[in-house]
Order: C-alpha cells, then sequence, then structure tokens
C-alpha cells in the first residue's frame, strides 16, 4: 500500500505544475489553479480577465491577455508544459492589423 501511496504522490507532483514554477513562458497571465483544465484567454480584453480573476471559479487554470500574435505563440508553448490543461477558451476581438485568430490555430 505504501508503494501505491508513494507511486500516486510522485505522479501528482510531476504531473501537475506547481503555480510558483509554472507558467515557464514569459507573458501577461494569472494563474489560478495550476492543476486546473481551463485557460481563457481574453483579446485585448482587460475588463473581462479582471471579471474572471475575481470570480475564480472552479476548473479555471489561469486567464491570459493576448495582445499580439507572439503572446498568443507564448500562451501555446506555457500550456503545452502543462499536463493538466485540456481546454484554451479565446474570447474578444483582435485588432483588424493583427488577428490572433490564425496564430492560435497554427
Amino acid at each position: 500500500m505504501k508503494l501505491i501511496n508513494d507511486v500516486a504522490s510522485f505522479v501528482k507532483r510531476t504531473l501537475v505544475p506547481r503555480s510558483d514554477r509554472w507558467p515557464f513562458v514569459r507573458g501577461d497571465y494569472t494563474v489560478i489553479d495550476a492543476g486546473a483544465r481551463t485557460v481563457v484567454a481574453t483579446v485585448n480584453g482587460s475588463e473581462l480577465a479582471k471579471q474572471l480573476v475575481a470570480a475564480a471559479p472552479p476548473g479555471l487554470c489561469m486567464v491570459a491577455r493576448l495582445h499580439s500574435a507572439g503572446d498568443a505563440a507564448n500562451l501555446l508553448r506555457a500550456v503545452h508544459a502543462n499536463l493538466a490543461v485540456q481546454t484554451v477558451i479565446c474570447a474578444g476581438e483582435s485588432a483588424p492589423g493583427e488577428p490572433l485568430a490564425p496564430a492560435l490555430l497554427k
């Protein structure tokens, strides 16, 4: 029984990033629960981001604020490093000169 508990403890420490270490890529992020499954990316919408951070609903991993295609690329690298994340929701409208949807889908 001790071996099973030791293995479970190791897996939990290995697969669920600690909020003080993750995300490894710089960006405009607020981590709510590093072990949660959903990331919300707001595009040029700081008010929505503030409301989400204040509400901190269960299951929300982090809120990211995207301002450019470079921010989108950094977000994807950060999300890729967290095995707990299963869903990325993108909300808001990007600037006409720099659409972020192609950068997220790339």
